[in-house]
C-alpha cells in the first residue's frame, strides 16, 4: 500500500509542465492548474486542520485534526461522505481495493468502505518505536518489527524490503519476509518525517531542514540538499524530479540525478503534504488541459 518507485518512473516530462497537489496546516482548500496563478477556484472549505489526503477515482480522501476522514467529489468539490470512528487526529491515509486505510494517534488503524462508508475493522496494538504488518482481509497481526528507539513516522515498501524512518533520526531497512532488520542509515540530525524510494535511491526528509540521498544496496549517503529553511514535511518522486515541500513555506523540485535545485513555489503558509499527479481531459480535440493543484489554507481570525 505504500508508494514505491514503480509509481513513480521518469516519464521524460518538464517539471514546470507538471502539476501538483499541496497541503498546507490551513483549512480552504482552492483547486486549479499549475500554470494558474493564483489558484482560481474554490475546492473546499473545511472546518478543521486537514492533516493527509489520497487522490484516488475523482475522489479526495482527507484525514482531519479532529478525527474524521472526509471525502470529497474532485471536480464538483462537494462532501460525499464523512467517516467518523478515530478518537484523535488522523496521521496518514491510504486508499486501496476498494477500502481507506486510516492511521490515527489514538494508537489503530481502521479500515472503511468507500461507498458505504462502514468501518470494516479497527487494528489495535501499537506501541512506540514499532512497526505492524497486518492482512488485510483478516485484521490478523502476523509480524512486529523491533529496533527504532521513538516513534515511528513514515514507511516506504519497495522490492522485498521496508524502509522506516523515526523520531529518533535514524532509516531502517527491513527484510520484509524474515522482518530481520537489514541495515541502520544515520546521517539526519533531527526526526525523520519522510521517505521515498525511487530509481534505486532513498530520499528522506528531517526537521533537520535537509534531504538526504542514500544508495538502497549499499546505504552509503549519496547526497544531502540543502535549501529549505525550515523543517520539510514531505516528498514526492515524479518525472525525474524530487518534490519537497517545508515549514519555510515553499515547494522545491530539485533534479533527482545532480540534486540541483530548479525551482522554489512559494505558499501562503506551511507545506505539509503534497502529490504530484498527472490526469488528462481530452473532450476539446484542440486544447488539453492536464491537471490539477490543490492546496489548503487555514482561515485565521482577525
Amino acid at each position: 500500500m505504500p508508494q514505491t518507485a514503480e509509481r513513480y518512473k521518469n516519464r521524460g516530462l518538464d517539471a514546470k509542465d507538471k502539476d501538483f497537489f499541496l497541503s498546507s496546516l490551513k483549512s480552504n482548500a482552492r483547486i486549479g492548474s499549475s500554470k494558474i496563478q493564483p489558484l482560481n477556484r474554490l475546492l473546499i472549505k473545511s472546518v478543521d486542520r486537514i492533516n493527509c489526503w489520497q487522490i484516488v477515482d475523482g475522489k479526495v480522501f482527507g484525514g482531519s485534526y479532529d478525527g474524521t476522514i472526509l471525502i470529497w467529489d474532485i471536480d464538483s468539490g462537494t462532501e460525499l461522505k464523512t467517516l467518523e470512528g478515530h478518537t484523535a487526529s488522523v496521521t496518514c491515509l491510504q486508499v486501496a481495493y476498494g477500502k481507506v486505510f486510516s492511521a490515527s494517534r489514538d494508537n489503530t488503524i481502521r479500515i472503511w468502505d468507500i461507498d458505504s462508508g462502514e468501518e470494516l475493522n479497527a487494528l489495535e496494538g501499537h506501541t512506540k518505536g514499532t512497526i505492524r504488518i497486518w492482512d488485510i482481509d483478516s485484521g490478523e497481526e502476523l509480524q512486529v518489527l523491533v529496533g527504532h528507539t521513538g516513534p515511528v513516522t513514515c514507511l516506504q515498501v519497495a522490492d522485498g524490503k521496508i524502509f522506516s524512518g523515526s523520531y529518533d533520526g535514524t532509516i531502517r531497512i527491513w527484510d520484509i519476509d524474515s522482518g530481520e532488520e537489514l541495515q541502520v542509515l544515520v546521517g539526519h540530525t533531527g526526526p525523520v518525517t519522510c521517505l521515498q524510494v525511487a530509481d534505486g535511491k532513498l530520499f528522506s526528509a528531517s526537521h533537520d531542514n535537509t534531504i538526504r540521498v542514500w544508495d538502497i544496496d549499499s546505504g552509503e549517503e549519496l547526497k544531502v540538499l540543502k535549501g529549505h529553511t525550515g523543517l520539510v514535511t514531505c516528498l514526492r518522486v515524479a518525472y525525474g524530479k524530487l518534490f519537497s515541500g517545508s515549514w519555510d513555506k515553499t515547494i522545491r523540485v530539485w533534479d533527482i540525478d545532480s540534486g540541483k535545485e530548479l525551482k522554489v513555489l512559494k505558499s501562503e503558509d506551511w507545506v505539509n503534504c503534497l502529490q504530484v499527479v498527472m490526469e488528462r481531459f481530452s473532450a476539446d480535440p484542440v486544447t488539453e488541459r492536464s491537471g490539477y493543484g490543490i492546496s489548503i489554507q487555514e482561515k485565521r481570525s482577525g
